[in-house]
């Protein structure tokens, strides 16, 4: 089991104990330790489990899945603002690594998204997802607000987001390998 520390702190109450958050790379769960530093014996104790309130869909690249967790992470913190801002962030990564020339990756969020639409990388649907995640992503940052509610549907709308652009093609890729390797199978008996 690999644990990634998120997060670490002090208590409020007592300067001696420290808390740090992790997340199995496993199992997806975070996992909250403490320590007291002025102890004789050097151990952690377990404080709490629990799942990313959205996790991450599967076969999402490394990069983005990290920045994706991270808005998770703030969301189950009440960190609304900056959990928005890093769905916007998720969003901007996800449109410069499917833009090849390095001039379009330059371009604003906007002209990426409507780039990706034009050369048909992304549907009107998620189109308009993008488009959503980028509105309130500014509104957040500029403004200084997010409605909890709003908050959910970007979560809604970056998965569908990152199911259509990278968990259902490599889904039907391993479908087909798999498919090749049985009838690769079947010749040979």
């Amino acid at each position: 089991m690999v644990f990634e520390v998120y997060s670490t702190s002090t208590d409020y109450y007592n300067d001696n104990i420290r808390y740090a958050e992790t997340r199995c790379d496993n199992c997806g769960k975070v996992v909250t330790f403490s320590k007291n530093i002025d102890s004789q014996h050097n151990t952690l104790r377990t404080v709490g489990i629990k799942t990313l309130p959205y996790p991450c869909p599967q076969y999402t690249p490394e990069t983005i899945k990290n920045i994706f967790d991270e808005a998770s992470q703030c969301y189950s913190h009440n960190y609304f603002l900056a959990s928005t801002a890093m769905l916007r962030l998720c969003l901007e990564t996800v449109t410069k690594n499917l833009l090849v020339k390095e001039e379009d990756r330059q371009q604003n969020l906007y002209n990426r998204i409507e780039l990706l639409f034009d050369t048909q990388h992304i549907t009107k649907k998620l189109r308009d997802f993008a488009n959503e995640i980028r509105l309130e992503g500014n509104i957040a940052v500029h403004e200084g607000t997010i409605d909890q509610n709003n908050l959910q549907d970007l979560f809604d709308f970056i998965i569908a987001l990152l199911e259509e652009l990278y968990t259902q093609p490599r889904k039907l890729e391993l479908a087909r390998e798999k498919r090749n390797q049985r009838k690769e199978q079947g010749k040979s008996s």
